[in-house]
C-alpha cells in the first residue's frame, strides 16, 4: 500500500508544556499546527510511522535504522525526565527496509543500543503530539551525510517499499530549519537564514522538490539548518505521487525557524 501521509516537524523542546513553561505563548503558531498535524495523522489511521530524525547518529557511509525491540527514550536532559516514550519497533518493516535497501545497493547500518535511550530530542519532540496518547508501531531512521541526489533517490526507494507492503505507513522528517535568523540564534546571525527559510516553506507549499534538492550549496551553509536532509527524503518518498502540500505553521521566535507541514496523498 502506498504512503498515506507526510509530514514535516520541528523539534524544539521548548513546545513542551512542561519543558516551555510561560515561555508556550511564545512558540503558539507552533503548539496549535502540531496538534492539527497529530489530529490529521491519526485520521489517516496510520499502522506504522516511519520517521527520520537528524540526532539520532549520523552516518557517513549510509542511512542508519534501529533494529532493536522497543524504542525509548526521555528528556531527563532538558529537565523533565518523566516526559519519557516507550514505543514498538516495527521489526517486520524494518527487516524488508534493510533488505531491499541493501539490494539497490545502499548502504544502512543496523543501530542498537543495549544501555540508554533510543530515541532522542529530534523524535522524542514530535512524537510527544503525534503519538503520546494513541502510540501506533513505528520505524527510527537516522540520516546519512550522503549527496542530496542520493538522499532523494533513497526515498524513492523507502517509496517502493512501502507500495509493496500491506502496511498503511505515515513518514515524518523531524527538522528545524535556520538557526540564524537573529542576532541572538544559538548558531549566531545571518542574513541569508530568512532566505532559506523562506525557498523552503514557498517549496514545500507549492511542492517543487528539485528547489530544494537543487538548492544552493552556500546558501544552506549559511543557513545553520538540521531539517534539509530529511525533507529531502521525505521529498523522495512522495515522488511522481499526486500528492497535497500545506504549511500549517512557520515561525522563529528564538532564532531558529520552526515549520510545520503536511503532505496528503491523493487518489
Amino acid at each position: 500500500m502506498p504512503v498515506v501521509f507526510g509530514g514535516i516537524t520541528p523539534h524544539p523542546p521548548i513546545i513542551i508544556p512542561e519543558v516551555g513553561g510561560s515561555h508556550l505563548q511564545e512558540v503558539e503558531k507552533t503548539v496549535d499546527a502540531m496538534k492539527q498535524l497529530a489530529a490529521d495523522l491519526q485520521d489517516v489511521q496510520p499502522d506504522v510511522v516511519v520517521m527520520v530524525s537528524p540526532h539520532a547518529p549520523a552516518l557517513r557511509e549510509g542511512v542508519g535504522i534501529f533494529t532493536q525491540l522497543e524504542l525509548s527514550g526521555n528528556l531527563a536532559s532538558f529537565g523533565v525526565p518523566e516526559i519519557s516514550l516507550n514505543l514498538h519497533n516495527d521489526l517486520e518493516l524494518t527487516k524488508v527496509i534493510l533488505a531491499a535497501a541493501r539490494e539497490k545497493g545502499y548502504t544502512m547500518l543496523e543501530l542498537k543500543r543495549s544501555l540508554g535511550s533510543t530515541l532522542d530530542h529530534g523524535a522524542i519532540v514530535p512524537l510527544y503530539y503525534l503519538m503520546y496518547k494513541k502510540p501506533t508501531p513505528m520505524v527510527l531512521l537516522s540520516l546519512g551525510l550522503l549527496p542530496r541526489e542520493d538522499l532523494y533517490a533513497f526515498g524513492k526507494v523507502l517509496q517502493e517499499i512501502f507500495a509493496a507492503s500491506e502496511k498503511r505507513v505515515a513518514f515524518i522528517a523531524s527538522g528545524d530549519l535556520s538557526h540564524r535568523l537573529t542576532p541572538e540564534a544559538p548558531a549566531g546571525f545571518d542574513p541569508q537564514g530568512k532566505v532559506f527559510d523562506a525557498q523552503i516553506v514557498e517549496a514545500i507549499a507549492k511542492w517543487y522538490p528539485d528547489e530544494i534538492v537543487n538548492m544552493n550549496h552556500l546558501l544552506i551553509q549559511k543557513a545553520g539548518e538540521c531539517g534539509l536532509r530529511p525533507i529531502i527524503m521525505l521529498l523522495g518518498v512522495f515522488a511522481d505521487m499526486i500528492t497535497k502540500s500545506s504549511i500549517l505553521s512557520y515561525e522563529g521566535p528564538f532564532g531558529v525557524g520552526y515549520m510545520v507541514a503536511k503532505v496528503e496523498v491523493g487518489d
